[in-house]
This record gives C-alpha cells, sequence and structure tokens, in this order.
C-alpha cells in the first residue's frame, strides 16, 4: 500500500493516481532501501539469546554455533543486497551515507558473532552428559560482543532513521515539485482560452 501525500487516502501499489483526490503517487525504486518488515530491535534481540543462553550453559557450543551461522546468513544477504544496491545519480548522493551506516551496522554483528563462536571449545569425539560452562575470559569475550551487536543495532537503528527522512524530504520535494508543475500547466492553459 501507498499513502497519497496530497490527501493521505491509501492506494494499492499498482496504482498510478491517488484513488481519492487524482495525485500522481510517487513511483520509488524498491533500490532506494533494504525493505525490512522485522522490528527495530528485533535482529539484536535473537542475536543476544544466543549469546545469553550460551553464556548461561543452557544451549551447547554446537547449538550456539549453528543458531550463529543462521543469523550470520541472513546478515550477510542484507550486506550483499546494500553493497549492490545501485542508485541513480542524484538519490546515490542522498543515500550513500546511509548505504555505507548499513554495512558498518552488519559488520559489527559479524564481528559479535565470531568473537562468541571463537570461544566454542574443540567439539569432542563423543557427546558427554556434563553441564556446559564457559570460562571468565569466554564470558567477557561475550559481554565484548554484547556491547559490539549493541553498537551494530544503534548504527542500523540510526541508519534507518536517516533513510526514512531522506525519503520523507524526497517526497516532499516530489509533492511540491507536482504541485508547482501542475500550477503552471493550469496556467497556461487559463491563458490559452
Amino acid at each position: 500500500m501507498r499513502r497519497c501525500f496530497k490527501c493521505g487516502a491509501e492506494n494499492s501499489d499498482n496504482e498510478y493516481l491517488c484513488v481519492k483526490c487524482n495525485f500522481k503517487l510517487p513511483k520509488l525504486d524498491d533500490n532506494i532501501s533494504p525493505q525490512t518488515n522485522i522490528p527495530k530491535s528485533a535482529r539484536l534481540s535473537k542475536v543476544l539469546e544466543i549469546f545469553n543462553t550460551y553464556n548461561d550453559g543452557e544451549i551447547s557450543p554446537e547449538t550456539m554455533i549453528e543458531e550463529l551461522r543462521k543469523q550470520e546468513i541472513s546478515f550477510r544477504q542484507v550486506m550483499v543486497r546494500f553493497q549492490k544496491m545501485e542508485l541513480p545519480k542524484p538519490l546515490q548522493e542522498e543515500f550513500q551515507e546511509q548505504i555505507d551506516m548499513g554495512i558498518e551496522g552488519i559488520k559489527l554483528f559479524l564481528e559479535a558473532m565470531n568473537i562468541v563462536k571463537e570461544t566454542a571449545p574443540p567439539p569432542k569425539d563423543e557427546p558427554d552428559d556434563e553441564p556446559f560452562e564457559l570460562d571468565d575470559a569466554s564470558k567477557n569475550k561475550i559481554l565484548k560482543a554484547i556491547k559490539k551487536a549493541n553498537d551494530g543495532n544503534d548504527i542500523l537503528n540510526e541508519c534507518y532513521e536517516k533513510s526514512c527522512e531522506s525519503m520523507r524530504q524526497i517526497q516532499e520535494e516530489s509533492m511540491i515539485y507536482e504541485d508547482q508543475l501542475g500550477n503552471i500547466l493550469e496556467e497556461e492553459n487559463d491563458e490559452s482560452t
């Protein structure tokens, strides 16, 4: 759904003009910013849950590595989308800072996950039923990783906020331009009659 910037009515994605006021709806490229439907802290929550359950000995090192690999794949896919993003020249200047911030935030998450994975002891030949407990040095590394993940999340949230603000400004400028163009055309029509 796309909201009309003139009257506020919601329109389907395939509409060219607003169904209520006939105002031209802006057509925005999907590559302007990666689309995400996840709340801003959902990725952080999932990664921290893995870190903390591992730190508390509730999951085995093998389970932790498996869970972090799933998260790592997701983060790497988003990073590839950021890196491959091709924007028109005017938008590239506007959004390059956000793209760079997004990549930086993702890199911090990946570094945090690698720090935690490094604390895992080598796999045993035969699994045993002994409870798993980390040494103090490993627990300190996990605390460092938690801070790094939080920093990455802060950067991604700032990236998201800046992208939203830039999009809002572009849409407002587009609306002003459309209004001015419409007024000029109306004046020309009035003068010719």
